[in-house]
């Protein structure tokens, strides 16, 4: 191979600053444990089916992107062959964030006869993305179904064709997206590693947000 008298090979100074490489370290956990305890029981036309339990989840994220400068050719091997310069080498983007969540929960569904059906459900989350005055959310619902389609008066004629029934619940959800975690931190860009400036992520107390709905469906 032939280089040209004003030609510009790799290693030369005027593409120095050209030689740019970049390295991102990610760590993302998720923890999650779930303890749930049932209970059945039939006694003649009646069947009693009950939950109870609470679960426990933990997520952990961290990334840090670093950007380095002044290499001596394009043959890069580690981001650390950087410059002697501070400036040759600076964060680019990063991210961290943590937050975790306790809930309690219980359903009992009761039945008659395959007809008639109630269920009542309750459920408390407690999550670190909110302030200790609004970090609990009380979900409770009930619901209540008829099974038109195993009535006397309807089973012969239905036979296998259809099943009509009809439900009504009411219950309240609520969800942790609009919230700003106490726990999550952004990172400002320094020139100089290792160490990054973390400063708090402004929280107008945040809480759970939802409303309740109400439905009645048919089947």
């Amino acid at each position: 191979m032939s280089i040209g008298r004003d030609a510009a090979p790799a290693y030369s100074e005027e593409l120095r600053s050209s030689n740019i490489a970049r390295t991102t370290s990610t760590y993302d956990v998720d923890r999650l444990g779930e303890f749930t305890l049932s209970y059945k029981k039939k006694i003649g036309r009646h069947h009693i089916d009950a939950l109870a339990g609470y679960t426990l989840q933990k997520k952990t994220y961290d990334r840090l992107g670093v950007e380095a400068t002044g290499f001596a050719d394009d043959r890069i091997h580690e981001v650390t062959g950087h410059g002697s310069n501070a400036s040759d080498i600076s964060l680019y983007s990063t991210r961290k964030a943590a937050w975790a969540m306790m809930s309690f929960l219980t359903r009992v569904n009761y039945s008659f006869d395959d007809r008639y059906t109630l269920t009542g459900s309750f459920r408390a989350d407690g999550s670190s993305r909110f302030g200790i005055d609004s970090r609990w959310g009380y979900f409770p619902s009930v619901s209540a179904g008829w099974t038109l389609s195993n009535e006397p008066f309807l089973k012969d004629a239905l036979k296998d064709v259809a099943s009509i029934r009809l439900r009504a619940s009411w219950g309240k959800s609520g969800n942790t997206t609009p919230a700003s975690p106490a726990s999550r931190r952004a990172a400002t860009p320094s020139a100089r590693l290792p160490y990054r400036r973390l400063t708090k992520a402004p929280s107008p107390t945040p809480r759970w947000a939802g409303k309740p709905p109400a439905r009645l469906t048919s089947v």
